[in-house]
């Protein structure tokens, strides 16, 4: 655990975590997930240590809210979760222990 101090992230302190844990121990990273808001300097400085290929812009839950599957995978598992139908304004999603069939999933988005 790496602390930054004061009220903000400092975008370097994060990117030399990463460059540690490949100096100290051989660790390249696949793929490293962000948020676009206030990260271009940090996306600059993992391009410069690991290329730009690595990073991939996470998609922010407030975009997906309405969709009725979201597929998740960290490039060895892929795992499923349905929306919950339910009242109100909250929304939530259930992990599905096995892939709905295709059909089910057409049915669901045509809702």
């Amino acid at each position: 655990v790496v602390i930054c101090p004061g009220a903000e992230v400092d975008a370097e302190i994060v990117a030399n975590w990463f460059v540690g844990l490949y100096t100290d121990y051989g660790m390249v990273p696949f793929k490293i997930g962000f948020d676009n808001w206030h990260s271009k300097d940090w996306q600059e400085l993992i391009a410069q240590n690991f290329g730009k290929e690595v990073l991939e812009q996470a998609l922010r839950y407030n975009l997906v809210l309405g969709v009725p599957f979201l597929f998740l995978t960290n490039g060895r598992s892929t795992f499923v979760c349905r929306k919950k139908e339910q009242e109100g304004t909250d929304v939530s999603y259930e992990l599905l222990p096995s892939f709905p069939l295709y059909e089910e999933m057409l049915i669901q988005c045509q809702r």
